[in-house]
């Protein structure tokens, strides 16, 4: 692959245009997100802002870590990174108390990233503020408040007012939800870009957006790719992934929209934890 070039931001008032994309959740897929890379020359993109959860449920994680170091991706960590960080510590009461899928998928990342993937997540903040022309950004993985606090479409036009309230920026990036939109309360924009690798909208395909800031102005030029597919399912059944994270990624839908449809079919079981 060839890196994207990463120009110095603070150099763009000589610029009318800048591109930025943003992505999260690419949960250890490296081959979607490798799609979204390529993607990216179409753009001629400034900049790459990653809003975290790298790991867990996908098969590559350290390849996944070592494209976003490659193209000189500027990261924050997500829930789901931090839990793997501390999975040694609480393997024993996580045993008993998750999802066995889920448990299955912390422990397998637990084994098989390396030294130097585990570092590069020990580095990394947990928010991160960005100004580009006369727009500031303020990168969180769930909310300004909590990094595992779920915002999604349905969330009431309040929570983000109150959201909205207590940051100084004028656009919040975030992730975590897995489903592209948008939100603007209190005269803050609020944009979720959706996953890289495991989507939640019932479409398997890498969502990522294009922020394009034109003498001040803010477009979202949100993006779905396919990619191949079979071989992050190939990889998952090789490594003895649970069927059941496997049909999640194939189905672009989380671990519990897939319990409740099953238990409105009437094939009751435990429910799973999605995020």
């Amino acid at each position: 692959m060839v890196p994207i070039r990463a120009n110095n931001l603070s150099s763009q008032r000589l610029r009318k245009k800048t591109r930025i994309a943003v992505l999260s959740d690419i949960h250890a897929n490296a081959p979607a997100l490798e799609a979204v890379l390529r993607d990216l020359k179409k753009y001629s993109v400034d900049d790459i802002w990653n809003l975290g959860d790298v790991l867990g449920y996908g098969p590559f994680p350290n390849q996944a870590v070592r494209s976003l170091k490659e193209y000189k991706a500027k990261s924050i960590i997500g829930n789901y990174d931090l839990k793997v960080l501390a999975f040694r510590d609480k393997q024993k009461k996580w045993r008993v108390s998750k999802d066995p899928d889920k448990y299955f998928s912390f422990e397998w990342m637990d084994k098989h990233i390396t030294p130097a993937t585990r570092r590069y997540l020990e580095g990394l903040p947990s928010r991160m503020v960005m100004s580009v022309q006369k727009q500031t950004f303020l990168l969180v993985h769930g909310s300004p408040e909590c990094i595992d606090e779920p915002l999604t479409v349905s969330t009431p036009l309040r929570r983000f007012g109150e959201l909205a309230g207590r940051v100084e920026e004028g656009v919040v990036l975030f992730g975590h939800t897995h489903c592209f939109f948008e939100k603007n309360a209190g005269g803050v924009r609020f944009i979720n870009p959706g996953s890289v690798g495991r989507p939640f909208d019932g479409d398997a395909r890498a969502s990522y957006v294009v922020l394009e800031i034109t003498d001040g102005r803010l477009t979202v030029i949100p993006r779905r790719l396919a990619y191949p597919l079979a071989k992050t399912v190939g990889q998952m059944r090789k490594e003895g992934f649970p069927e059941r994270l496997i049909r999640s990624i194939a189905v672009g839908k989380s671990l519990d929209q897939m319990d409740a449809e099953e238990k409105r079919a009437g094939n009751r079981r435990s429910p799973g934890i999605g995020l």
